[in-house]
């Protein structure tokens, strides 16, 4: 099991050999099924940038101008400091401002300085340097392991030095080879997880990377993080690695790590793909050798007419020599596939054994993000699967250490093992690179090969419900925010998009087929399953031409308890749809239906409709639209002369109506505003600790069971509490200023609300955007107008159904500061109609109090320039 630990999440960054995560005493802050965080993050950090630090790191890092002591900081704000050693050598260290924190364990380095921000010396420090223990384990790692032999025995490996080559980046330690090395021991160090990988090939990879020097790993570390492609010898370019770059490349290569090609062993490449791997410039030069004219040719179309040449014509020696002969690829073609290889030169690429092994790691380090990995590791062997070779794990620990993201303070507890078995990682792996597999081919619209796949997929689902019935009651005894991380969610959501596959190719049996069989259970993608009756009532009504089938599809969906609203609203509109139509008014048994079963259901979901505005304004002429409506704006000036035209879209002509009504104040955010204001009230909720799971790695922006019941469930008592202190805000909440923050005084929700804008902006936060306000009081200004009662209302139905209802809110919110008066607006252009979300959120708020209307844009002229 994993011990509950309070992390600081910048810490990972550290320098390290055996991961230990510094424990900071800090003060307590206040506070995507396929979730995005619509905000952006702000970087606060202020030091200035050393001179001495080279183009590449200036914009990373930022140099103290403090001496050293040995209390150096916490690692939230971490700084470089660089002591030059007796030697020569330069040694950088991490440092933060914020808390100071005891380093033991001095590394001795006599005649030491410290060079300060502007790169002078300032004299030497103390007799003893503060290095922390795992940075010292790394250096005394990395220098015991560059003096290892090569692999063939033949010439000792000794003489890649530690040092980049560079002058100013001597002795550093790269950080993504450490963060690459943090997550490998990591995951080793917990017993569940090091036996996913104990007695097999992975672990002979991982403990063969291990015992590499350190210029091959860390060339390594990064060729991984590359597109897993050929790269031409000139593309890998790491002079602060290793001199001879072309040694250590050979070592990997060697050791299995990589894979090569030269002239002599191209014979596993055909002519298209050695021309692909060629420069422009020497592409060129080839085709002009056999007299093809490139004038105003791109790339990809030179390498077209040399293909086309080799296809149309042959040698002089194909005619004269036997079938036989020509079937050893003499001709032509042979020809120009050996010049090309040999203007191409050695190309390298990272072996598809070791890459798996390191992807499965980096997927049981954090299974949230998951591997995006170039497809030629796929299964079902589709050439053309999407993916980038990126690694979101390692991206977002480099982010992080770089101060490009900064995530909030937590508890990690982590209680359940998602995987138990290694054929449970395998069995999910195997499932996620099958979805990976169809949705390449539903983006380039090969829809035929996606449901071939998605067949094939099927199968092994199958077989492994067959064959492997513990897998299957681990994935049902998960919690459903974990159970998405399983082989069987992942197949199910294969089914479920197998359905918009069958429809695209009109196949409607079989798309209806499985819509019932995933109507059936009710273990995997619960909240798809409105989703699904929608479709199983459409695709009966119609596409199979059955409305009495239909009717009864509806009747059941209604009735259905894990059937949101929306869905019920939208599937009691196709029942009006169905009664309507000309077709089944011969069939009177449809009506008896209606009235005895689906009428008194129907009518507990009327739903009541905001008063409409209309305004009017200029569109942009028909030959100038592109996308959405544009309308033309007149921006009044001093005179007549100062007065300009804008473009505008239907919001911002909205927005602009509206202030001249006397709402200085307004934004265009939607749902973004709201979930931001519940951010800021609630966050300490958000982050709370106690609750299993929910954070299983110091980089997440929000708790894994946010877009489920159990967010709300988990916390009901203690959302209820915050919400009914929102309810009864009044002016003295606001007044109160500079309160003291004792224990027999507690704090008001406005205190939490400004305390987390002080303490946490910046940090990522799903559904937070940190610019949406332009400050803390434009923000304390809009809930005073909106009230408590309407805010606590709306925060209610999002924190009970974040998933479903974080669609739909009203496009504007304006105000009015000196009267305390707002207005909430959904604007509709030319053409546009509520959804049925918005028809939802509109019934809320109304219920609640809130002032809202609908304000509809008519667009006049915008015919075609005369």
């Amino acid at each position: 099991m994993h011990s509950v630990q309070t992390l600081e999440k910048s810490c990972l960054t550290m320098p390290y050999k055996k991961a230990h995560l510094a424990k900071s005493s800090s003060k307590s802050s206040i506070l995507n099924y396929f979730s995005v965080s619509d905000g952006s993050t702000r970087n606060q950090n202020n030091a200035s940038r050393s001179t001495k630090v080279s183009q590449k790191r200036k914009a990373n890092h930022l140099r103290s101008d403090k001496k050293p002591d040995k209390k150096l900081c916490n690692i939230v704000n971490t700084e470089p400091i660089v002591i030059n050693s007796s030697d020569g050598s330069d040694c950088e260290m991490l440092c933060d401002r914020e808390n100071n924190i005891e380093l033991k364990n001095i590394r001795q380095c006599k005649g030491t300085s410290y060079r300060g921000e502007n790169g002078s010396e300032t004299g030497p420090l103390s007799s003893a340097v503060s290095v922390p223990d795992h940075q010292d384990e790394a250096y005394r790692s990395l220098e015991s392991a560059s003096e290892l032999p090569s692999v063939d025995g033949s010439e000792p490996f000794d003489n890649f030095e530690l040092e980049d080559d560079t002058p100013d980046d001597g002795g550093k330690i790269a950080f993504y080879h450490l963060n690459f090395c943090h997550v490998l021991d990591t995951v080793l160090e917990v017993p569940e997880d090091k036996a996913l990988f104990e007695g097999s090939e992975d672990m002979e990879w991982i403990e063969k990377f291990k015992s590499m020097p350190s210029p091959a790993q860390k060339l390594y570390v990064r060729l991984y993080h590359r597109k897993a492609a050929w790269l031409r010898k000139e593309q890998i370019n790491y002079p602060n690695i290793a001199a001879d770059i072309h040694r250590v490349l050979e070592y990997l290569r060697m050791s299995g790590f990589l894979l090569s090609f030269t002239k002599d062993t191209s014979s596993d490449l055909d002519l298209d793909q050695v021309l692909r791997l060629l420069p422009a410039q020497s592409l060129r030069d080839m085709a002009k050798s056999f007299k093809i004219s490139v004038a105003g040719l791109h790339k990809g179309k030179i390498r077209e007419e040399i293909c086309k040449m080799c296809r149309q014509q042959k040698s002089l020696i194909t005619g004269f020599l036997s079938k036989k002969s020509t079937s050893n690829k003499l001709g032509l073609q042979a020809n120009v596939l050996k010049k090309a290889c040999i203007a191409l030169g050695p190309c390298y690429k990272v072996a598809t054994a070791p890459r798996k092994a390191f992807n499965r790691v980096l997927l049981v380090f954090d299974v949230t993000r998951r591997i995006d990995d170039e497809l030629d590791c796929t299964l079902t062997g589709s050439k053309n699967a999407m993916g980038q070779g990126r690694h979101l794990q390692l991206s977002a620990i480099l982010m992080a250490g770089m101060g490009k993201v900064r995530y909030p303070q937590f508890e990690l507890n982590r209680k359940t093992s998602i995987f138990k078995r290694r054929t449970d990682l395998l069995q999910y792996e195997t499932a996620f690179q099958f979805q990976m597999d169809v949705m390449a081919c539903v983006e380039s619209g090969r829809w035929e090969e996606a449901a071939a796949i998605c067949e094939d997929a099927n199968s092994v689902n199958y077989d492994m419900k067959t064959n492997d019935s513990e897998a299957i009651h681990h994935a049902e005894r998960l919690p459903e925010f974990l159970r998405s991380f399983t082989a069987s969610w992942v197949y199910a959501r294969l089914r479920s998009l197998q359905v918009e596959i069958l429809q695209r190719l009109k196949n409607y049996h079989h798309a209806v087929g499985i819509l019932k069989e995933l109507l059936d259970q009710r273990v995997y993608c619960r909240s798809r399953r409105g989703h699904w009756w929608e479709r199983l009532a459409l695709n009966t009504d119609q596409h199979l031409k059955d409305p009495v089938q239909s009717m009864n599809i509806i009747h059941d969906s209604l009735e259905d308890c894990d059937v949101r609203v929306g869905h019920k609203l939208a599937l009691a509109e196709r029942a009006s749809k169905i009664l309507s139509s000309k077709s089944v008014k011969k069939l009177p048994q449809l009506t008896t239906m209606y009235k005895e079963k689906l009428k008194p259901i129907i009518e507990r979901l009327e739903i009541r409709h905001a008063p409409v505005v209309e305004i009017t304004g200029c569109l942009l002429p028909t030959e100038l639209q592109t996308g959405k409506s544009r309308f033309v704006a007149e921006v009044p000036g001093d005179n007549l002369e100062s007065s300009s035209t804008l473009l505008c879209s239907v919001e911002e002509l909205a927005l602009s109506h509206y202030k001249s009504l006397g709402y200085p104040c307004g934004i265009h955010g939607e749902g973004g505003t709201f979930s931001t204001l519940l951010c800021l009230f609630l966050w300490d909720i958000i982050f709370m600790a106690g609750i299993p799971d929910v954070f299983r790695t110091s980089y997440q922006a929000h708790p894994l069971d946010l877009h489920t019941d159990g967010f709300y469930l988990h916390r009901r008592d203690t959302i209820e509490e915050r919400l009914g202190e929102i309810c009864d805000i009044t002016e003295e909440d606001f007044d109160a200023e500079d309160k003291d923050f004792s224990e027999e005084s507690k704090a008001s929700v406005i205190d939490i609300f400004t305390s987390t804008w002080d303490m946490e902006y910046g940090k990522s936060c799903s559904g937070m955007d940190w610019e949406r306000f332009t400050s803390i009081d434009e923000a304390l200004g809009l809930v005073k107008c909106i009230g408590g009662k309407v805010l606590s209302g709306i925060f209610r139905r999002l924190c009970k159904d974040l998933r479903h209802t974080r669609s739909g809110l009203p496009d504007l919110v304006v105000w009015n500061i000196s009267n305390k008066t707002y207005k909430l607006v959904e604007v509709k252009g030319p053409g546009d109609r509520l959804s049925t979300n918005q028809k939802l959120w509109i019934d809320e708020l109304l219920t609640l109090g809130a002032t809202i209307e609908v304000c509809r844009v008519i667009g006049v002229g915008g015919k075609r320039i005369s």
